[in-house]
């Protein structure tokens, strides 16, 4: 009997992401690990506060600033009256608001001296809102990135500014824009990205636009010019950063999560995202802030690191792989890296399922974790992101804002996949497989069993047309897949959620699937993923928290796929693979 997830005898999944076969879990998609130990839920729901309003773009920087909630998005600053993660943004209005004068390019805000400071574009580029006063104080050279650290141990406000210069403001508002307080990068190879804080030192994140090597250089903040030390790093450099426990982590280009071990920065354990070797992610060398991950997409949950990414590779096709969806990844010391939250097209007003998170994404901005006391709201959120997101198959995009639903009361799916189990005999026959379940709280939660045992790559992307909610057509040749295999969402109305084929047929090139469950869509165009998934079995019974799934299936290893459609607090516990030679498989069936 082979018992997962257990990792060193504890019940943890382990997300290795260098390997299928080592660690236990090859596969994560909505998943919370963290809430209640040992045990596997799905995610609250991450839904839309504010999409579809005139101008709004990519939001890239949330501050909270005297009881409101300030954003970036686009080329104007957009304000949520009230400071609550789930109130809509509206283009800020107040006293000599500064308008069209940023970009989410390249622009950033930052709390300093009881004052919000915002860094914009074009000839009015640096602006003061005091209280309820917008005021516009210099003209600042910026032309790439303009991260703002308010650096405390000295009460100065840092800023990137062109030619990879920082520069400082001090209480009074007087710049220090050379000499004392400034900083020059004298390697014009290398591009800033971003500025971090440690109790006594300044980080300075780079990367290397020419091919070579990237640095980290620490500073005291004051002494001109002159870094505290370079650190050299094993990639072309570092795009997100943050302090943990008094540490510096970074997210390098490779997509490594390394920190200062006090003489060199060194890979996490489990570090890796599970970016395929020689693979870079979406725009990783761009002088904009448009990268596969924002500077001010990485914060702090609970004393665990969570990014935002967008999973496109960085190839002609735009591929995606299985194990690296976009969205929310957390990184847990013991577990490594797995999937938190996908972004849905769920909107909190109005909205309805038409959604379960989508895979592929757009562009990606910040991500803030804000705590809000707010008795009166029906989401309660402590996560807020920027990012867009494609409406349907094609390149159409919408901007919005999310925060997630921290009380748990909205449908939602998640799954994961097994690493490869190994057969202990070389090949024996894997039978029954028993599930530990919490009982299902609602009439409409599930939990669908599916297996594999050959490494086939998946079908994707497939662009398809809705003609009712549980079929469409496609002009795609999927003639490789048949009845009982896996058709999942992954762009658009549908996205997020996977289905079973129960009928293919091919008329005159056109491919019309009919699929055993919905998926949200019903009409309009999506992008979607066909796997050989083989389906096992699904429960249903709210009386049963021990299911028995039979898979039949003769091999030297298996993957098990475990879907769960849930409502509340739900929760898997772990599944047992009964595995024997010879095993007469006649003699087992299903029950649930």
């Amino acid at each position: 009997m082979i018992t997962l997830p257990s990792v060193s005898g504890g019940r943890l999944w382990e997300q290795n992401n260098r390997s299928d076969v080592v660690g236990s879990l090859f596969s994560s998609f909505n998943l919370n690990l963290t809430e209640q130990l040992g045990k596997t839920k799905v995610s609250p729901r991450m839904v839309i506060t504010t999409n579809g309003i005139t101008d709004f773009g990519t939001p890239v920087a949330f501050k909270e600033y005297l009881s409101n909630l300030y954003t970036i998005a686009g080329n104007y600053i957009f304000r949520a009256a009230g400071g609550n993660l789930e109130t809509a943004f509206v283009k800020d209005a107040q006293t000599n608001s500064p308008g069209n004068s940023f970009s989410s390019d390249i622009s950033d805000l930052e709390v300093f001296n009881n004052r919000l400071y915002a860094v914009g574009s074009g000839s009015a580029s640096f602006w003061r809102l005091d209280t309820t006063t917008w005021t516009g104080l210099s003209s600042l050279s910026v032309s790439v990135n303009s991260k703002m650290l308010n650096f405390l141990k000295l009460n100065r406000l840092y800023i990137v500014t062109t030619n990879q210069q920082i520069i400082s403001m001090d209480t009074g508002e007087s710049f220090a824009t050379s000499g004392s307080n400034s900083f020059l990068i004298k390697n014009k190879d290398l591009v800033i990205t971003s500025l971090v804080q440690t109790s006594n030192l300044l980080w300075i994140l780079t990367f290397n636009q020419q091919n070579g090597q990237g640095y980290v250089y620490s500073w005291d903040g004051a002494t001109a010019d002159t870094p505290t030390d370079i650190h050299p790093l094993d990639s072309r450099g570092a795009l997100a950063g943050i302090v943990k426990d008094g540490v510096l982590y970074i997210i390098d280009m490779d997509g490594k999560l390394q920190y200062f071990n006090g003489q060199a920065f060194v890979l996490a354990p489990n570090g890796r995202l599970p970016i395929k070797q020689f693979k870079y992610l979406k725009n990783p060398n761009t002088l904009l802030n448009n990268r596969w991950i924002h500077p001010n997409g990485i914060t702090l949950v609970d004393g665990r690191i969570n990014i935002l990414i967008n999973n496109e590779n960085y190839d002609l096709n735009k591929t995606i792989q299985e194990s690296l969806p976009s969205g929310i990844w957390e990184y847990d010391v013991d577990m490594g890296w797995y999937h938190k939250n996908a972004l849905t097209q769920y909107t909190i007003i109005g909205a309805t399922i038409n959604d379960y998170g989508q895979n592929r994404i757009s562009r990606v901005g910040a991500l803030a974790n804000i705590k809000v006391p707010d008795i009166g709201s029906p989401i309660v959120g402590t996560l807020i992101a920027g990012a867009d997101y494609f409406s349907d198959s094609t390149s159409s995009t919408v901007s919005a804002a999310w925060t997630n639903d921290s009380l748990d009361t909205i449908q939602k799916y998640g799954y994961f996949v097994t690493n490869k189990i190994l057969s202990p005999r070389v090949q024996d026959a894997f039978g029954r497989t028993f599930l530990r379940i919490r009982k299902l709280l609602n009439s409409t939660d599930r939990v669908i069993v599916k297996a594999r045992s050959q490494d086939i790559p998946a079908l994707e992307p497939v662009t398809v047309t809705w003609t009712s909610s549980t079929s469409f057509t496609t002009t795609t040749d999927i003639s490789a897949y048949s009845q009982g295999e896996e058709v999942e969402g992954t762009q658009g109305p549908g996205s997020g959620k996977c289905a079973v084929i129960t009928s293919i047929n091919n008329n005159s090139g056109t491919w019309v699937v009919t699929l055993d469950d919905t998926l949200g869509a019903s009409n309009g165009t999506s992008k979607v993923r066909f796997q050989h998934w083989k389906w096992v079995g699904t429960l249903t019974n709210q009386s049963n928290t021990n299911p028995m799934f039979n898979i039949t299936t003769s091999s030297g290893w298996i993957q098990i796929k475990v879907c769960m459609l849930f409502t509340g607090n739900n929760e898997f516990i772990d599944l047992n693979i009964e595995e024997v030679p010879n095993l007469n498989l006649a003699n087992y069936g299903n029950y649930n």
